[in-house]
């Protein structure tokens, strides 16, 4: 028995027309289609391939973990290292600077357990001995004051280091004075700090066995040189202001004795 049904797989029947399909609008339905395909299939693809990436780059280990184990005796501290390395390119921190502190200090011609008066300040001074500003530091050392005292004091050297420090009790005038304890290390600028109360108080040098020329210096002498000057009215002599009350007195003696002779000898 033949069959009546087409190509299209619709089966014919009799009295019926045929669909009619639209060739063209199939066409293009197709080529949407491809088109869709084509765009999708590359998104789909770059998006696995992302991934791939992402997960090679996750998965692939580092130079360094690379260099850490295949030389482990190398590599094995790269933490540490890094840490001290850190550490030694720190930028260093100066030492603090000791701040310096004047002391006052005066050289007696001998020893003594009392200050000296005013009038024996002035021959003291006249000697080249007396008072005298040190600029010291707390750490100081015995050594270094020794030689700070020695430019200062020129007739020091007579003494080759047999002196002591002492300082006076309180109160005007003539007072006691008291040796200053010596430390395991001599006398330090700690020590002499607290001493003298942060350099307010005038420190005595004392000698042990010596007695130190009392002789006037000229008024040139190194040990004015600091010292301000002044012209002496009679004689015209350029001396040290503070000796200069000192001097006039002996200069007033020695110009009337001067003047008497002269007198004198004019009366004969």
């Amino acid at each position: 028995m033949a069959s009546n049904r087409s190509f299209t797989g619709i089966e014919s029947q009799p009295g019926r027309s045929q669909p009619q399909y639209d060739q063209r609008a199939v066409t293009e339905a197709a080529q949407h289609l491809m088109s869709l395909v084509a765009r999708v299939i590359p998104e789909e693809n770059t998006r696995q391939g992302q991934t791939q990436s992402q997960i090679q780059q996750s998965v692939r280990p580092t130079v360094e973990h690379e260099m850490t184990r295949s030389f482990p005796g190398f590599f094995r501290n790269t933490g540490k290292n890094k840490r001290h390395l850190a550490r030694s390119q720190r930028p260093t921190v100066p030492a603090k600077v000791q701040k310096t502190f004047d002391c006052s200090v005066s050289l007696l011609g001998s020893k003594s357990d009392t200050t000296p008066s005013i009038s024996e300040e002035l021959e003291l001074m006249q000697a080249g001995l007396g008072k005298r500003t040190l600029s010291l530091t707390s750490d100081t050392t015995h050594a270094e004051l020794s030689s700070l005292l020695r430019e200062a004091y020129s007739k020091m050297n007579d003494l080759e280091d047999r002196w002591l420090l002492f300082k006076a009790a309180g109160g005007n005038g003539r007072r006691r004075i008291s040796v200053i304890p010596l430390e395991a290390e001599g006398y330090t600028g700690s020590v002499i700090k607290s001493a003298s109360s942060g350099g307010k108080n005038l420190l005595y040098v004392v000698p042990l066995q010596d007695e130190l020329d009392m002789t006037p210096l000229p008024p040139d002498a190194p040990e004015f040189a600091r010292m301000p000057k002044a012209t002496c009215k009679k004689c015209k002599t350029l001396m040290p202001l503070q000796t200069l009350a000192l001097h006039v007195d002996q200069c007033d003696s020695m110009h009337n004795s001067e003047n008497s002779e002269i007198e004198g000898k004019m009366r004969e």
